[in-house]
């Protein structure tokens, strides 16, 4: 049996349901998991090891998930990003 290695993964989501909800999850997939509410947090918050991926909502407040992805990818080019959004219409 092949074991998935364990990610250091943060959450930037401002809806607290839902990035609860995501942490939870993670963890039970044996993940290490931060959530964090906006862009401006992943500046001010310390971590032991830089992320292996982040998990950011497009419709963040303050700096939108794209310009946050940008930055990211600009400091950490080797890290996984997955934007996530709640929007459902084709034209967003």
């Amino acid at each position: 049996m092949i074991e998935n290695p364990s990610l250091n993964i943060m959450v930037i989501e401002d809806n607290d349901s839902l990035r609860e909800a995501t942490i939870a999850f993670l963890s039970s997939q044996g993940h290490q998991s931060v959530g964090l509410v906006c862009a401006e947090e992943v500046d001010e918050t310390p971590v032991r090891d830089l992320p292996d991926l982040y998990l950011i909502d497009v419709n963040l407040p303050g700096e939108d998930g794209f310009s946050l992805a940008r930055r990211i990818r600009q400091s950490q080019p080797l890290a996984g990003i997955i934007l996530i959004t709640a929007r459902g219409q084709a034209p967003d």
